[in-house]
C-alpha cells in the first residue's frame, strides 16, 4: 500500500486500506510466489482509483 500527502493542497490523495493474500509454491526445484491484493482508497478518488486489485506472479531463482 503507497499512503500519498499532497504538501501544497494540505490533504491526502491516497490512503488505502486492504488485504494481500500470498501462496509459495514449488515446481520441481523452481519456487514460484503467487499472490493478490484488494485495496480501498479512503481519500480523493479524483486523483487516484477508488479501488484496485492486483495479482501477481514472481519466479524465484535461487543462487
Amino acid at each position: 500500500m503507497n499512503i500519498t500527502y499532497d504538501w501544497n493542497k494540505g490533504v491526502w490523495s491516497n490512503l488505502p486500506l486492504g488485504v494481500k493474500v500470498s501462496k509459495l509454491h514449488k515446481f520441481n526445484a523452481l519456487p514460484v510466489q503467487f499472490s493478490g491484493s484488494y485495496e480501498y482508497n479512503f481519500a480523493n478518488a479524483a486523483v487516484v482509483p477508488e479501488w484496485s486489485v492486483n495479482l501477481t506472479v514472481k519466479l524465484l531463482f535461487p543462487m
